[in-house]
């Protein structure tokens, strides 16, 4: 059944354009420590000729230790390896890359699914969630992003293999369309719909994808909203 999955792909008149970052909560250790990083820089460029530096850098460095909130299925992202039951992927690594420079910190990593990071993000319960999460104006209300996206993805409405109805946005009109619970494409849609009064029904859940093309192949969707390259690791699956 995976195989019979396509990609109809339109531009569906948003910002379908996404750019994955790094979400901080506003109260977390994480958010100071650009400030602290830089001070720490500017006090080495300063200071490195005189004995006194010398000293203060040999002094024994006080660890914060930040937990990140990602995911332990998402591959290539952020997933746990079969092997080693370590946490991976290009979000963990890229993470870990930046502790790497900051001796006052260390980094321990957490499974959370994505509505779930963003509860503990708020509730102070991790510093850090990871997990290719997009921005858009509510989140930025709420979180802190790092300033530079790393990957860049376009929505895409998806539909069964054997579908020929649909092959645009414009053709979701009074269908019933699956969007993964908090996710960036709930948010494009539902600001599709309240911009165009268009007669579409969200269906919210889980990122499950064997569930959702079990639904599009019974009929019980009409279509779903994700990331080409989502669908492209799952038909692989």
């Amino acid at each position: 059944m995976k195989n019979k999955m396509v990609k109809r792909v339109v531009s569906m008149g948003i910002a379908l354009t996404m750019m994955s970052s790094l979400l901080m909560g506003c109260g977390s250790a994480a958010t100071n420590s650009q400030t602290t990083a830089t001070t720490i820089g500017a006090q080495t460029a300063s200071t490195t000729s005189t004995a006194e530096s010398t000293t203060a850098a040999a002094e024994p460095v006080e660890v914060t230790t930040l937990i990140c909130g990602t995911s332990g299925s998402y591959t290539p992202y952020c997933y746990i390896d079969s092997n080693t039951n370590e946490f991976t992927g290009y979000d963990v690594e890229l993470l870990r890359a930046a502790v790497d420079l900051l001796p006052q910190y260390e980094i321990e990593f957490q499974a959370y699914d994505a509505t779930e990071r963003l509860l503990a993000l708020e509730s102070d319960k991790i510093d850090i969630a990871a997990g290719q999460f997009e921005k858009n104006e509510e989140r930025e209300q709420k979180y802190l992003f790092s300033t530079v996206g790393y990957t860049n993805a376009s929505s895409q409405v998806i539909v069964d293999g054997d579908n020929d109805e649909i092959h645009g946005v414009e053709d979701l009109e009074g269908k019933k369309v699956y969007v993964i619970s908090n996710s960036n494409a709930s948010y494009q849609m539902e600001s599709y719909i309240q911009e165009h009064n268009a007669n579409i029904e969200l269906v919210y859940g889980e990122n499950n994808f064997e569930v959702i093309a079990s639904m599009l192949e019974n009929g019980t969707i009409d279509a779903y909203i994700n990331t080409a390259r989502t669908v492209a690791l799952n038909n692989a699956a």
